[in-house]
């Protein structure tokens, strides 16, 4: 499945992290959402490989305790480092993820 964000085809959702290749690129968390939209997210990051930096990460319990269910996963593979930079802050600054700030 793709999903639409900013223009850019972002693969998932995924609940396991396994399915998430060791890739770099632009991840985001969501949540199911009740309201107008299907999800909502909840943070969003940047790294050279984003099956570690997920699995590793440090909001990993700030995205449980806000998520509905289980958080899931999106991701977006791009090699740029420059150009993960600024498709991560270009989703920062149009949706304002609750928890990439915490």
């Amino acid at each position: 499945m793709k999903i639409i964000i900013l223009n850019k085809e972002f693969e998932g959702p995924y609940l396991n992290l396994n399915d998430i290749k060791t890739k770099g690129g632009v991840f985001v968390v969501v949540t199911d959402s009740y309201g107008l939209t299907p999800c909502r997210i909840l943070d969003t990051g940047e790294s050279g490989n984003i099956r570690v930096m997920l699995s590793k990460h440090r909001r990993e319990k700030n995205w449980k305790k806000n998520s509905e269910g289980y958080p899931k996963f999106l991701a977006y593979y791009e090699s740029s480092n420059n150009l993960r930079k600024q498709l991560k802050n270009q989703i920062k600054r149009e949706f304002n993820p609750i928890c990439t700030y915490s």
